[in-house]
This record gives C-alpha cells, structure tokens and sequence, in this order.
C-alpha cells in the first residue's frame, strides 16, 4: 500500500505541465515538513505513547484530489 501511495506520487507529477509539478511538489514538501514537525513535537512530550517511525507517504500524496 505504501508503495503504491509511493509510486502515484513519483509519476502522476510527470504527466501534468512542469509548472504545475514543480507548484504541487512545493505545497507537498511544506506540508509534509509541517506535519514532520508536528511528530517531532508530540514525540517531544509523549515520546512514550508516540510511535518513532513518522508515516511521510500520507500527507505527500494528498495533492492527487486536486487533479
């Protein structure tokens, strides 16, 4: 499953126009660094409850609803 999300999200950008790719990859990356943060912070209070691996694949293939 993670591959798959992994995979959708490596080639569906190759085949919109390259400014579109480059803007949505962009919106991904911030995004994917916010919720980063915000893991890294929960891990900082309740690093006893919070899991140490932090699933990356989820928020940076959200920007496929908008195609």
């Amino acid at each position: 499953m993670q591959l798959n999300h992994l995979a959708v999200t490596i080639v569906f950008p190759f085949l919109v126009p390259f400014r579109r790719m480059i803007y949505y990859f962009n919106i991904d990356l911030a995004i994917s660094l916010f919720f980063l943060l915000i893991a890294k912070a929960c891990q900082k209070f309740f690093w006893r409850r919070f899991p140490v691996a932090v699933p990356l694949p989820a928020p940076i293939f959200l920007h496929t609803k908008k195609w």
